[in-house]
């Protein structure tokens, strides 16, 4: 099939899923406060890197997002990742910094229900050739570690249940999946990885103030390894603050999981919530 058609194809494909199936496509963190259906948020994750001393406090990973309503029911969802890495000791200074594999994708809300799907995919834009920063974003958030995995194409499919209450307590319950695909061949093959992901989070609203605390896990289902190495676990609190249509906040990780918790101390998330209607 010729690019044009095959674009064509996938276009037909999208429209027909969004007009038949209630779907919510999102590249934005978990926790991301859907307060307006469009909105720009943008993201500064701090990781505390276990063994790795003398690192800048500009070794961050940064997600910067965007969701445009198209439609009462439909809208657009991109977001982009950059991690960088600075270390300096006063003697010796290495800098890196990279892009994370871009996303793009669609919302479908379907008013009156609790539940809700989400599907996505990101563009292969991350390579092996800024392994420091790329280590940075891969570790900041493994519910979006695909964001910083080089060299793949991944896809995202998730159903959600999550209650809409204006104030007091809300619950969100969320499972699915990640599909990767490397671009490049490894013993004449293409390689393939799937993790399911979970998690579970419960909110209490108040009038100008969200606090929150979840549960979050990932279970790698390919490659030969130990049963406790294919779980994940993390544990998560923090707030949000309600400024008319400016929602500041401040989330803390921390893992729960020896794989993990090996490699990070805990995560410091500040981020920011605009909403432009």
């Amino acid at each position: 099939m010729s690019q044009p058609g095959l674009c064509r194809t996938c276009c037909r494909v999208v429209v027909l899923f969004a007009l038949f199936f209630p779907v919510t496509v999102s590249s934005q963190s978990i926790w991301t406060d859907r307060h307006g259906p469009t909105a720009l948020r943008a993201e500064i994750l701090k990781p505390n890197l276990i063994g790795r001393e003398h690192l800048s406090f500009i070794t961050t990973t940064a997600f910067f997002s965007f969701r445009a309503s198209l439609s009462k029911w439909l809208r657009f969802t991109a977001e982009l990742p950059v991690a960088t890495y600075l270390y300096d000791d006063s003697v010796n200074t290495q800098f890196d910094g990279t892009q994370g594999n871009l996303y793009l994708g669609f919302e479908y809300h379907l008013s009156g229900y609790p539940f809700f799907a989400e599907i996505g995919v990101r563009a292969p834009l991350v390579t092996k050739s800024k392994p420091l920063s790329t280590a940075v974003g891969f570790n900041s958030d493994f519910d979006r570690q695909d964001a910083f995995v080089p060299d793949v194409v991944s896809g995202l499919a998730m159903i959600n249940y999550r209650t809409e209450a204006k104030e007091g307590f809300n619950t969100r319950l969320r499972a699915g999946g990640i599909g990767q695909v490397s671009t490049k061949k490894k013993n004449n093959r293409l390689e393939k990885r799937v993790y399911i992901l979970y998690s579970a989070q419960m909110y209490y609203m108040a009038a100008n103030l969200t606090t929150m605390a979840g549960f979050m896990g990932r279970v790698s289902t390919s490659g030969k390894m130990d049963l406790d190495q294919r779980f994940t676990h993390q544990f998560a609190v923090g707030f949000d603050f309600h400024l008319d249509n400016v929602h500041p906040g401040l989330l803390v990780r921390i893992p729960i999981s020896k794989n993990l918790s090996d490699v990070i101390g805990s995560v410091i998330d500040l981020h920011i919530d605009i909403g432009l209607e």
